[in-house]
């Protein structure tokens, strides 16, 4: 089984995975075992499903190829919902550094990209770009703004990260 998606906790003590099989799990890297293990939904295509840790690293991110983001609360093991696209696999996940924001790329090349807030959530902010993807979602440190990269293969700017 492969992983579509790894993520190593801030503090490097665990390790999250989104396997070929729609299944996450959380490893201790010392011990080397399974801290918790879920099924979310089987991956229809290569690159949705994606995992990405909040900065106090208690919160898992996981987005599913169906369109679903959830949070997983690794203390607890409560689950929150927080997008529903349908049809709009999350490609890229990517918290912002006081964990306020967490951006997702939605769509194999649909262009839709969003902005929550874990705590309401809202969404914060969005933008829709027809006939491109993302691939890799990211915050610069002391910034509240996202670079997504994105992909279109008719554009010169292929590959370059663009400002949300």
């Amino acid at each position: 089984m492969g992983n579509r998606s790894l993520a190593f906790s801030p503090d490097g003590k665990w390790l999250a995975g989104f396997g070929d099989r729609g299944d996450v799990q959380v490893l201790d890297c010392a011990s080397q075992r399974v801290v918790t293990s879920r099924i979310v939904s089987r991956p229809r295509y290569g690159s949705a499903g994606v995992v990405a840790f909040a900065p106090e690293g208690s919160r898992l991110a996981i987005g599913e190829d169906y369109g679903r983001i959830r949070l997983l609360d690794l203390k607890t093991g409560s689950w929150l919902s927080l997008s529903n696209q349908l049809g709009l696999g999350v490609t890229a996940l990517a918290f912002s550094p006081k964990g306020d924001l967490l951006a997702a790329g939605h769509g194999y090349g649909s262009g839709v990209i969003r902005l929550w807030d874990p705590r309401t959530q809202e969404t914060a902010r969005g933008m829709d770009q027809p006939h491109r993807r993302c691939d890799r979602a990211r915050f610069h440190a002391g910034r509240q703004a996202a670079c997504l990269r994105q992909w279109r293969p008719d554009h010169p700017d292929l590959g370059r990260d663009q400002p949300l």
